[in-house]
């Protein structure tokens, strides 16, 4: 039978952790502190059981937990575990973070490269004062970047 709003809000924390299934994997873990988290149980593609979190009632709806287990489920009928993915994406959101004209700047001006002495010179603004959090492709070697940083990193303002 599935979960309905009135069942969660009238179950009160024991002694013990209580659960509370929906079905296809997803279920309400209730913490004897009172605390109320998503949890959905799956196989892993290699056969193995997992579970993850799907965040915490009442931020995370029912509505919204059974859409974020309709989405793991179809990752997971493609062959993708879904905890593997949502690392890679936290990696993918790091280096992003990290392959800025800022970062990119500020390492080659900390390697002392002929840019100090240019931006030095030129009194132009360096293009990573204005536009800091601009990403750059990670697939581009450093030699090709540095290449271009006096081209790229200088504007008239």
């Amino acid at each position: 039978m599935a979960l309905t709003i009135r069942q969660i809000n009238a179950t009160k924390p024991g002694t013990k952790i209580i659960t509370l299934s929906d079905g296809m994997g997803l279920e309400l873990r209730i913490s004897t502190n009172g605390s109320r988290g998503w949890r959905l149980r799956y196989t892993r593609p290699n056969g193995k059981r997992n579970m993850i979190s799907l965040g915490q009632y009442p931020e995370v709806s029912l509505a919204e937990a059974r859409e974020k287990r309709t989405d793991m489920r179809r990752l997971i009928s493609q062959g993708i575990d879904p905890v593997e993915q949502k690392q890679s994406d936290r990696q993918q959101q790091q280096s992003a973070a990290q392959n800025t004209f800022e970062v990119l700047a500020m390492v080659l001006s900390s390697r002392r490269c002929a840019l100090n002495s240019i931006w030095r010179i030129s009194g132009q603004k360096p293009l990573f004062l204005i536009m800091p959090s601009v990403a750059f492709s990670s697939d581009a070697l450093p030699t090709e970047i540095c290449s271009l940083m006096p081209f790229l990193l200088f504007i008239n303002k």
